[in-house]
């Protein structure tokens, strides 16, 4: 599991799991230039570690029981309070605005080619035929 560093003011906090670095990012106390690490690698300014502002951009999906309310995994799957297998669970979308940027300058996530050749892969069979 990967650990993250942060400096803060001439003192290093962490180990901290990527969901608290997400988290940190979300709430403020991580900026663009904030010096971060990944485990025993060089200090970075977090704007210049791929994909990070763009993770904690991200909305997110939280699953809850229909019948307890008490939160479950994505279904199918089985309330650990009430014990009710579950096929459906209510969902709660939640957006995570970054503070300091605008809505229109949220980050887009972009297609990489290995997501590109993927979805190429799997286009259904008709679709194969039409391309050749």
């Amino acid at each position: 599991m990967s650990e993250w560093f942060i400096q803060q003011a001439e003192t290093e906090l962490g180990p901290i799991s990527s969901t608290a670095l997400l988290d940190r990012i979300r709430d403020g106390s991580i900026c663009q230039s904030t010096m971060v690490r990944k485990n025993d690698s060089a200090w970075f300014q977090a704007g210049s570690v791929g994909g990070l502002f763009e993770a904690a951009a991200q909305s997110t999906t939280e699953y809850f029981c229909p019948q307890c309310k008490s939160k479950v995994r994505k279904p199918p799957c089985f309330c650990p309070k009430c014990k009710v297998e579950l096929k459906y669970a209510r969902p709660k979308v939640t957006e995570h605005p970054i503070p300091g940027m605008k809505r229109s300058e949220k980050p887009k996530p972009q297609k990489s080619a290995s997501v590109g050749r993927w979805l190429q892969r799997i286009k259904s069979p008709g679709d194969q035929n039409r391309r050749r």
